[in-house]
């Protein structure tokens, strides 16, 4: 959706709560856990990322525009200008997912195990449903 932030990643709980407002705290626990794990998994495998940003949207106010809780996770690079950038049209192309994709699975992968500090799935999802 943001052509210089390419590889952006949604974490979506399966279980329905329109917003944070309605969010139960074990859930935005489990959220913010995974979140977290991701912004770790971009920071260490997407060639130049400096950095991360987190976003979440509560209301029209606050510039929610779908109706289900979700918090975005952000690739970031010097100068990219990702909050005054428009959107881009469209979706990216498999073909422009694909390499975040694969390195990302493959960072998963590994840390799953616990061998990086990060939560093991059991921690990361435990008594919570992820997409």
């Amino acid at each position: 959706m943001w052509p210089t932030n390419l590889g952006h990643i949604l974490v979506v709980p399966n279980q329905h709560h329109e917003n944070l407002y309605d969010l139960p705290r074990s859930l935005g626990h489990a959220v913010f856990d995974l979140s977290q794990h991701i912004a770790r998994a971009i920071r260490a495998t997407y060639p130049g990322c400096t950095g991360t940003s987190t976003r979440q949207h509560n209301e029209p106010d606050g510039h929610q525009d779908v109706w289900h809780f979700h918090q975005h996770v952000f690739p970031r690079y010097d100068r990219d200008k990702l909050y005054s950038s428009p959107p881009r049209r469209g979706y990216a192309s498999i073909e422009e997912q694909a390499p975040y994709a694969l390195r990302l699975r493959e960072y998963l992968d590994e840390s799953l195990l616990g061998s990086d500090g990060a939560p093991t799935a059991d921690e990361a999802h435990r008594n919570t449903e992820f997409r």
